[in-house]
């Protein structure tokens, strides 16, 4: 495995995992829907809008906190 994407599903969040020339991982992270992500051993570029395209996100909730 050359690469490996771990895609957010209450956000527009992608991290990109890939393999450098030493065989070791390295990762970039994009957020927000203005983000692309450039998938060299693939030769494509993956755009977050479109992964996000028919997505609907609920807005977060945080619950108040306790004292």
């Amino acid at each position: 495995m050359e690469l490996h994407l771990l895609i957010a599903q209450h956000r527009p969040h992608i991290t990109h995992y890939s393999k450098n020339d030493d065989r070791r991982w390295d990762y970039e992270e994009i957020n927000g829907f203005d983000g692309s992500i450039a998938l060299v051993t693939l030769g494509c570029e993956l755009e977050l809008r479109e992964v996000y395209e028919d997505v609907e996100f609920l807005p977060l909730s945080i619950p108040p906190l306790e004292r």
